[in-house]
């Protein structure tokens, strides 16, 4: 190979290399009120979706928790899916229905863990923490596994519309109407990501195509080299 076609494999773009990407639908409600987020286990990445509505009652049905809210989402490889909930008094509890094709991920003690912010109960009308917060609250956490959690249907919940029975409601430290959670905000998510985080760093495309680059050059050099001394 020629010094001019080793200079242009150096000049070639590097090539876009994407993890696997799920995209899908969220469906959830709670009781009271919820923020949901995508982004890896340090929170390095974390992405807001949505929440449901301020105050006591829903935009549709009796309370915030009487009909749920769909969105659409997407999970690269690692991340996981939070809710953060928190509530206005009397039982706590959130439920949602994740679907990506065909994989369904259901709100349930086996599959989430949670763990109970620092920060302060946002109130009935107040906002979701801000980013920074979410973040660190994430990072920073003591994570456990749910442990309490019934079937969609039970009062005075009933059953969620949109929601199907394969999910629970599921609750931080009980269904009690005063539980020690309730002056903060529960973060919750799912213990195992649904796209797997990859063993073993892709080298990128700049990278390896120097390194072919280099090994042509040598190739080219030894094969000169050869030439000369049969001459």
């Amino acid at each position: 190979m020629t010094q001019l076609g080793i200079a242009g494999l150096l000049g070639l773009s590097a090539l876009t290399l994407s993890a696997d990407t799920l995209s899908g639908t969220a469906t959830l409600t709670a009781d009271n009120h919820y923020g949901l987020y995508t982004g890896l286990s340090d929170a390095s990445d974390l992405t807001f979706i949505g929440r449901n509505e301020k105050g006591g009652s829903g935009s549709t049905g009796g309370y915030n928790w009487s009909k749920p809210e769909t969105w659409s989402v997407s999970l690269e490889a690692g991340q996981h899916l939070y809710v953060l909930a928190w509530d206005d008094g009397g039982p706590q509890s959130w439920i949602g229905e994740f679907n990506f094709g065909s994989s369904t991920l259901y709100s349930g003690a086996t599959t989430w863990e949670y763990t109970i912010a620092t920060g302060a109960n946002p109130g009935t009308n107040g906002d979701v923490p801000n980013l920074a917060a979410v973040m660190e609250a994430i990072e920073t956490g003591l994570w456990n596994p749910v442990t309490f959690e019934v079937a969609n249907g039970t009062s005075p919940w009933g059953m969620i519309p949109d929601i199907d029975a394969g999910s629970k409601f599921i609750a931080a430290d009980g269904f009690g109407n005063n539980v020690p959670s309730d002056t903060h905000y529960v973060i919750y998510r799912n213990v195992d990501p649904l796209v797997a985080a990859t063993s073993a760093p892709v080298p990128e495309a700049g990278t390896a195509v120097a390194g072919l680059a280099l090994a042509l050059l040598a190739g080219a050099t030894a094969r000169r080299r050869r030439l000369a001394a049969r001459q």
